[in-house]
């Protein structure tokens, strides 16, 4: 009896409802009195409310589930899009070191025709003077031998003075041991380039017609066949030498960042 009277209670209801929906929504306003529009809006207005607020209530409740998913999925796809941007830039940004180093030596390279170019990764310092010698990962295999230039990018950064089979030895030109014959780039005074203690550099001999000035750039004079002509040293940073004396010396400031080498040229010819 009782689930009897609940059906005949919910088709009632719905009898109501759907002749609210007729006469308001289907059946043009014209054709119906105003009363009757209103009495039946009255007499139905609690049981469309009920359905409405529940509707609502659940449809916003829903919705609102809908709406995290929504978000936490957005997050998620944020989250892995981020992380292969942060990568990506990583990568660039090591192919754009590499390509800006290798456009340097592309331009050297078109000056030093005949000569022949391999490129090292440094893999150590040295066991002493570790700031002025370095270990690269190539060696005789790779036709390389002691004596011969190591540069980036038209820098002279020192040369071969032990090959292995599978790596080599570079000394630094910030070396004590280090002695390269140079040119004052603007006036075409010879000079000698000694490394000195605490890894500078300290150029000699230059003649004193000839005065050196900071600034003034020094490059590699090719004298005695070990180096090419031509690779950038360092610039004057400080005159040391009196006028009196017969020969100049100065400090100089290395071109190269000799901590931060990564990659480096061996010439070979």
């Amino acid at each position: 009896m009782s689930n009897l009277f609940k059906s005949r209670i919910f088709l009632i209801s719905a009898g109501i409802i759907i002749l609210f929906i007729i006469l308001n929504f289907i059946i043009p306003r014209k054709y119906l009195l105003d009363p009757f529009r209103n009495l039946v809006f009255k007499f139905s207005m609690p049981i469309t409310s009920i359905f409405y607020k529940g509707g609502t209530k659940s449809g916003g409740f829903f919705y609102k589930i809908k709406e995290i998913k929504k978000l936490a999925d957005e997050k998620s796809e944020l989250e892995k899009k981020n992380a292969e941007l942060v990568l990506l830039n990583s990568k660039l940004t090591e192919v754009q070191k590499e390509n800006e180093v290798l456009r340097s030596q592309l331009g050297l390279k078109s000056e030093l025709k005949n000569e022949e170019f391999v490129a090292a990764e440094i893999i150590g310092r040295g066991p002493t003077n570790a700031n002025s010698s370095l270990i690269i990962n190539k060696g005789k295999k790779d036709g390389l031998e002691a004596g011969m230039p190591v540069v980036l990018g038209g820098v002279l950064l020192g040369k071969l003075t032990e090959a292995g089979e599978d790596f080599s030895r570079v000394t630094l030109i910030i070396d004590e041991s280090s002695i390269v014959n140079a040119l004052v780039e603007e006036t075409r005074a010879p000079g000698i380039i000694k490394g000195e203690v605490g890894f500078n550099l300290k150029i000699d001999s230059v003649p004193q017609e000839l005065p050196l000035k900071t600034g003034q750039r020094i490059i590699t004079s090719g004298l005695g066949g070990t180096m090419p002509k031509g690779l950038i040293i360092g610039e004057v940073a400080e005159i040391l030498s009196p006028e009196s004396e017969i020969f100049q010396s100065a400090r100089i400031k290395p071109a190269a960042d000799f901590n931060h080498l990564e990659i480096v040229f061996i010439i070979k010819g």
